[in-house]
């Protein structure tokens, strides 16, 4: 049998396979059917989110706001355009500490018109 009716191999490949003589290929059938088992307890919504990252976004968040709002609150802002200024830039700086989800937050909230 060639390995082109089994395989993803091209024709110029320097190999010629006899499903007979793979060691694994026994084993593939009950590795499949383990891995399918598998799926719903790895897709399965869990109850809570991990607790470090709920830890470590959540701290972000709150260093990031903690010293605006008490700016704010002090009036240590000469105009609301400063006040905004400064929140987005520590949101920002904290979108990317957390990753590439919370840059994509981020950008979606700051584009959507009247959403915040």
């Amino acid at each position: 049998m060639s390995d082109l009716d089994w395989g993803a191999f091209t024709e110029q490949g320097p190999w010629t396979l006899d499903p007979n003589n793979i060691p694994w290929m026994a084993q593939a059938p009950e590795l499949r059917r383990a891995a399918r088992a598998e799926v719903p307890v790895l897709t399965s919504p869990k109850r809570f989110p991990p607790g470090t990252r709920v830890l470590t976004v959540a701290g972000q968040v709150v260093t990031a706001i903690s010293p605006w709002l008490v700016r704010k609150r002090r009036g240590r802002f000469k105009d609301t355009a400063a006040s905004r200024a400064d929140i987005s830039l520590r949101l920002r700086k904290a979108a990317e500490v957390l990753g590439p989800t919370y840059i994509k937050l981020g950008q979606i909230i700051s584009s959507g018109e009247g959403l915040f």
